[in-house]
């Protein structure tokens, strides 16, 4: 599969591409692609093509998280958490002939209420028919108290008034790395937690 460069903003004097975060094949004719942070940009082209394409002006003002290609349709998940499905137009035919994929409309399916939202880094999944939005969590916990005597293990940085505040060793700081599931429940707009996947299933999800 053959996909044209991907395109820099205006204000950027150098010809170097934006990180691309993510990338979806939605069909033989039609891949879709998140580039860049704060704000993000979702891009569309059809293989082969010259260029990508794609300013949809509400889609620009949110940052994706992920996006998965579902039940024919293109989802999105933002960093408020809501989810969004997002149609996109193509050809009859599915051939070059009829120009660049547009956004056609973005509807929001699940959507979270500003005290119920949670923080980045979230990822969505296809399980077994049901979409998934997981969430990782790290925690650290100190084990011991600082004294004199462990000064040489303690790492000091400099603060803001340029004096120096004492920091655990690696040593002495756990760190711990939990992962929550949530299934998207259409009819009723949210998310519901879920306490197992199944025996028989892994979720895999990217860095991003």
């Amino acid at each position: 599969m053959v996909l044209p460069r991907m395109p820099t903003d205006p204000p950027v004097t150098h010809d170097t591409p934006p990180p691309l975060q993510k990338l979806v094949v939605c069909s033989p004719t039609l891949v879709a692609a998140v580039v860049g942070k704060r704000p993000s940009q979702l891009l569309l082209c059809r293989p082969r093509s010259a260029s990508w394409s794609c300013r949809h002006d509400r889609l620009q003002a949110l940052e994706i998280q992920d996006m998965v290609s579902y039940q024919g349709k293109l989802h999105a998940l933002v960093n408020s958490g809501d989810l969004l499905s997002i149609s996109i137009s193509e050809d009859d035919d599915g051939s070059h002939a009829g120009g660049e994929p547009t956004v056609s409309s973005v509807d929001c399916l699940v959507r979270v209420s500003p005290g119920r939202r949670t923080e980045p880094p979230l990822y969505l999944v296809e399980s077994d028919g049901a979409l998934l939005m997981v969430r990782k969590e790290n925690h650290s916990t100190r084990e011991g108290s600082y004294s004199d005597d462990e000064q040489s293990n303690v790492i000091l940085y400099p603060d803001d008034d340029d004096s120096y505040v004492p920091l655990y060793s690696a040593e002495q700081i756990e760190l711990q790395t939990k992962f929550e599931v949530f299934a998207a429940d259409m009819a009723g707009s949210r998310w519901r937690k879920v306490r197992s996947v199944g025996g028989d299933r892994v979720l895999f999800v990217g860095r991003w």
